[in-house]
């Protein structure tokens, strides 16, 4: 199937267009500059991330060929009455690219490593600002309505960083699927995002 489809990627920013076609995708400004282009024969392996942190999702796919990986990504909001265009656009995008790599292109899934351990750090950070901060409202010896007000939010910190430190260590292997099986699995056909 060829198309173009159009969104804002990681949620904000400039739109950019990515055209499926002749054996290739290919990424243009919303003003019509390059970004990247993959022919699509010679991927030999991808990579699909769909990441919840709280109200936000972030998705995003990566082709490798040969050196080269050309990402695209979209974020948005989570919940389940969150009809987010360009999320389904993504996906449509995802559905019909895996339709045209070889069915035995290997898929990991999750987030590279590089990715998990900046989000293990950033967890850690929390975890110890949010540590720091109870402890010094404690050692200040805040009354109690003040210092319960100011542990929610540190608390709050503790739980989200550790969190992050224990689902994103950057040693634990990833599941790797076939384009095929990931295509089954996202369901609906492709279609064009105009």
């Amino acid at each position: 199937m060829s198309g173009i489809w159009r969104f804002r990627p990681a949620g904000r920013g400039d739109e950019i267009v990515l055209r499926l076609g002749e054996g290739r995708l290919a990424a243009e400004t919303a003003d019509g500059a390059a970004l990247w282009t993959v022919p699509l024969a010679e991927v030999d392996a991808m990579r699909f991330t769909d990441q919840r942190l709280g109200r936000n999702r972030r998705m995003g796919l990566a082709l490798t060929a040969g050196d080269a990986t050309c990402r695209v990504a979209v974020a948005g909001g989570a919940g389940p009455r969150v009809a987010d265009p360009d999320r389904a656009r993504f996906l449509d995008l995802t559905r019909a690219v895996l339709g045209r790599v070889a069915p035995e292109t290997p898929v990991r899934l999750g987030e590279d490593r590089r990715t998990r351990v900046a989000l293990l750090v950033t967890g850690g950070a929390a975890m110890l600002g949010g540590l720091a901060l109870g402890g010094g409202a404690v050692l200040a010896g805040l009354p109690g309505g003040q210092l319960f007000a100011l542990g929610v939010p540190a608390g709050l910190l503790v739980v989200s960083g550790a969190a992050l430190v224990v689902t994103h260590q950057p040693g634990a292997r990833r599941p790797v699927v076939t384009a095929a099986d990931l295509a089954a699995a996202l369901g609906d056909p492709p279609r064009s995002g105009e």
